[in-house]
């Protein structure tokens, strides 16, 4: 048996504190360039979107949003879920920023609005995707994934590349996600209570926002239900489902506009023609070829 070498323990030793703390270093160097982005008035145009690999990951997306919101320009949000950022294009609006993003959770989505609205007094409308899907569970991030994620990261942040999406399928410039069709699914239906207790609890989440919107009289909300695809409506149950939902919501809009009387609110249920199938990607995704049309539709509410 040889003997105990203590300098071999002490080089080991050195060694793995080294690369502990370079690995720290180059970790929290690349946190800051992808969760803060505070220089995305300079790198990032108003109407380009989030970063592909953040969409993956709702804490930094969010954290993305908020950040960027703040220091942007744009007269106009846009926010909600995969359906108003792959059907809403921005470069074809003036003074807009669609700040939706895949899997959206309206709950996050109105809290992180509200700090940015606040410290930004350049946006006077926000345009809402009445979302009522539930509340994603989060997924747990294995070592191997935080690992890709940590190195492609990296090479992005050593690289210096502006973190901005590419326009892709002639669709929206906020979006990195490709138009294509998909394959039409069947639309899941919770029981109507159900949905009823989303759309009270989507609105209770909108006090905030309610508030930032009676601080001057140039704000607007503007709530939108999105449409379904032509093609899913004549679903079993989808339509009495949907036209109970719409009087609902109706209904919740009207309340809170008298929570918040001197904001300027509208809500609007948003349709389809059965005659425009090139426009949908899927049961539920349309593309800007609609949705240029649903935001001028929207915007004239002001």
């Amino acid at each position: 048996m040889k003997d105990f070498d203590p300098k071999r323990l002490s080089c080991f030793t050195a060694y793995l504190l080294a690369s502990f703390l370079a690995f720290a270093w180059l970790e929290s160097a690349v946190t800051r360039k992808a969760n803060l982005l505070n220089q995305a008035k300079l790198t990032l145009p108003n109407n380009h979107g989030m970063p592909k690999i953040l969409h993956s990951f709702p804490n930094l997306a969010d954290k993305w949003m908020k950040n960027t919101a703040s220091t942007g320009t744009a007269q106009v949000w846009l926010l909600g879920t995969s359906i108003s950022l792959l059907g809403f294009n921005p470069c074809s609006n003036p003074n807009t920023a669609n700040y939706s993003r895949s899997a959206a959770y309206y709950g996050d989505m109105l809290f992180w609005a509200t700090e940015a609205a606040s410290k930004n007094d350049a946006v006077n409308t926000m345009v809402i995707e009445v979302s009522l899907a539930k509340k994603p569970t989060p997924r747990a991030e294995s070592p191997d994934m935080r690992s890709r994620v940590f190195f492609m990261s990296m090479i992005e942040f050593l690289s210096k590349r502006t973190y901005h999406s590419a326009q892709t399928d002639g669709g929206s410039c906020a979006s990195p996600f490709s138009l294509e069709n998909r394959i039409i699914r069947p639309i899941l239906i919770p029981e109507s209570e159900i949905l009823r207790n989303r759309g009270l609890d989507f609105f209770d989440r909108s006090n905030a926002l309610g508030d930032w919107c009676s601080e001057s009289s140039d704000r607007h909300l503007i709530f939108f239900l999105p449409p379904y695809n032509p093609k899913v409506v004549s679903q079993q149950k989808l339509k009495p489902t949907l036209d109970r939902l719409q009087e609902k919501l109706k209904v919740q809009a009207k309340i809170f506009q008298q929570r918040h009387p001197t904001c300027r609110i509208s809500f609007h249920v948003a349709e389809a023609s059965p005659s425009d199938s090139a426009a949908w990607i899927d049961a539920n995704h349309f593309r800007p070829s609609l949705g240029n049309r649903l935001l001028e539709e929207l915007l004239s509410l002001r």
